[in-house]
This record gives C-alpha cells, sequence and structure tokens, in this order.
C-alpha cells in the first residue's frame, strides 16, 4: 500500500532542498533580527523555541514579509501552548483565550486603552492596521483553539482534522497573504491545501508527545478502518514508555497486531496530507510570484511525511518524534 504515497512523494513540488533561497538577498539572519525591536525580538525568539522549523523558514522570508511572519506564527504559538500550559482546567484555557479575544477586540475598536502591553499583541496591531488584514481569520484561530480545549476526545473523522487544520493554520497562511498585499483566489485555495498538509503532519508528529499526556489525535473514523481504538494506541505507547521491560509472548503479539493497525491508520492519514500537497502544487504556476514564498513551511512537512513513508509509518520511530523533525 505504500507505493501509493511514494509515488506522490516523488512527484511533489516541495521536495529537494528544505529551504530554498530566493536569491534576492534580502532575507536577514537572527543576528540581524536579533537588533529589531524588544516585541520583535520576542516573536522572533518564541518561534526559535517552540517552533524550530517555521522559525528556519522566516529567516529566509524577505524582510518585508519577516515582521508579519513572526508576529503571526507567534500569535499561532501563544494560542497553541495555552491547552498544555492549563493542563486540562477547562476554564483557565477559556480564560486565558478570551484575554486573547478581548486583546483584538480592542485593537479593531482602535480602543487603545485596552489593548495590553504585550509584545504579539502590539506587532499584531502594527500589522492588522498597516495591512488591513482581516479579523475572520485571527478569529477562527482562537476558536480552534478553544475547541481543543473543551474536546477531549479525538477528532470524530478526516474532515473534522482538515477542518481544525484549515481554521488554525490555513487562516495563518491567509493573514501572510494579505500582509504582503496579495487577496487572490488561486493563493487562497493554495494557502488552505497548504494549511491542511502542515496541519495533518503535525497531528502526525504530535502522536507520541499526546498519547504521553492521554490524548489521541487521530481521528476516530480512520482508526476504525485499521480495527484501531483510541485505548489500543494509549496502550501501545505505554508500551513503548517501557520497552526495556521483558513482556510476555501474548503480550508482545498483541502489541504487533496494535502496531499493524497503528501503521495503518497513519498511511491513511498521510495520504490525506498528500493530497493536499498534491493539490496545492498544481495551482503553484498560476500564483501571483511574491505569494509563493508564504508557502515556505510547507516544505518541512513535506520532508516529514518523506520520512514518515521512509520509516514505514511507524509514527513512535524516534527518529521520528526528535523536535527538528517538523
Amino acid at each position: 500500500m505504500f507505493r501509493q504515497l511514494r509515488s506522490k512523494l516523488r512527484k511533489s513540488h516541495f521536495k529537494g532542498n528544505v529551504y530554498p533561497t530566493w536569491g534576492n538577498g534580502s532575507s536577514r539572519n537572527y543576528s540581524e533580527l536579533k537588533r529589531e525591536t524588544p516585541d520583535f525580538k520576542y516573536c522572533v525568539d518564541l518561534l526559535r523555541k517552540n517552533d524550530k522549523k517555521k522559525y528556519m523558514a522566516g529567516l529566509l522570508l524577505p524582510k518585508n514579509l519577516q515582521k508579519p511572519y513572526f508576529t503571526l506564527y507567534a500569535f499561532n504559538v501563544e494560542t497553541a501552548i495555552i491547552r498544555d500550559s492549563v493542563r486540562g482546567n477547562e476554564q483557565a484555557g477559556r480564560l486565558r483565550l478570551q484575554w486573547w479575544r478581548s486583546a483584538i477586540d480592542a485593537i479593531y475598536a482602535a480602543d487603545n486603552g485596552r489593548i495590553p502591553k504585550h509584545p504579539v499583541i502590539q506587532l499584531l496591531q502594527e500589522s492588522i492596521q498597516e495591512h488591513n488584514l482581516t479579523r475572520r481569520w485571527l478569529d477562527r484561530v482562537i476558536d480552534a483553539r478553544e475547541s481543543d480545549i473543551i474536546n477531549t476526545e479525538p477528532p470524530s473523522s478526516m474532515a473534522a482534522v482538515e477542518k481544525y487544520a484549515e481554521h488554525t493554520m490555513g487562516s495563518i497562511l491567509y493573514l501572510c497573504l494579505e500582509s504582503i498585499g496579495i487577496r487572490d483566489d488561486t493563493a487562497d485555495h493554495v494557502a488552505s491545501h497548504v494549511g491542511k498538509t502542515i496541519g495533518i503532519s503535525t497531528l502526525l508528529f504530535a502522536v507520541p508527545h499526546l498519547s504521553a499526556s492521554g490524548y489521541v489525535s487521530l481521528p476516530v473514523s480512520e482508526m476504525a478502518q485499521n480495527g484501531l481504538t483510541a485505548d489500543q494506541v494509549l496502550s501501545y505507547a505505554s508500551a513503548r514508555a517501557a520497552r526495556n521491560q521483558n513482556f510476555p509472548q501474548e503480550k508482545l503479539d498483541r502489541l504487533g497486531e496494535i502496531e499493524e493497525a497503528l501503521t495503518g491508520t497513519v498511511f491513511t492519514v498521510a495520504c490525506a496530507a498528500h493530497d493536499h500537497l498534491h493539490h496545492a502544487r498544481e495551482l503553484m504556476p498560476s500564483l501571483p510570484k511574491p505569494a509563493v514564498q508564504v508557502f515556505l513551511p510547507v516544505t518541512a512537512a513535506a520532508q516529514y511525511l518523506d520520512e514518515l513513508e521512509k520509516n514505514q509509518f511507524h509514527v513512535f520511530n524516534p527518529h521520528l518524534t526528535q523536535p527538528n523533525s517538523l
């Protein structure tokens, strides 16, 4: 069954050098970015610590895109890490997200007295005012993060996974396009597919980490198609964590069956990511030229999917769980 995905990988527009240069010499390295304002340095460092691949991609972008890029992805990180930081405390998580909602309310209402002196908020205000960013995309990110805190069960289907990816990564990409003055239907279609590619790949990468916390991120429908349950994923993750123990043969056999169902599920989900990558690749020639740079972060997702295929879709393989794998 792996031949299907291998063929897609070979045809991917985003294969090759994971971080190509744009050849215009206009990007800035970390040393140069550190000399920017403290607010901007905060955003750069936040990405450097929490999302190394997108940080690396940002270093290669033209100067005119770097500031909104790091600002928007810092906003993405700030809202994404709330779930882990509140550790199941739904009320605390919703209160923290409401703080972000209120700050964005104040920005769009031009109520400077209510705008917090927070680095990301301050730069968001600049980007919103300078580029007339669409508020709906920011609201969708927060709404998606709130649903993440409220819903502790696995997503019901691939459609639910794709919706979440569209509302998070897709929204950030739409805002990046707007920040360089691109409001184009084709570019939006590519952003939707690229957002889903990155979102689904991130979900797969997060499976071991989330399983250790008692949460299964794989969609229920795809698990069911492969004879897998969420409890079995958690059981497998627990066994992997205790892999130095001497399990009886019966348990080893059972774990082997779970592993087979798990790799089948991961393969199905990975194929969905590659379908979106393929559609994005087909539309690339029709893009306004400046739009291409916005989609640079997808190269890391494509690389991860390639490595996942090389490792026979064993998502718990230690080689794939390193922080720099995605």
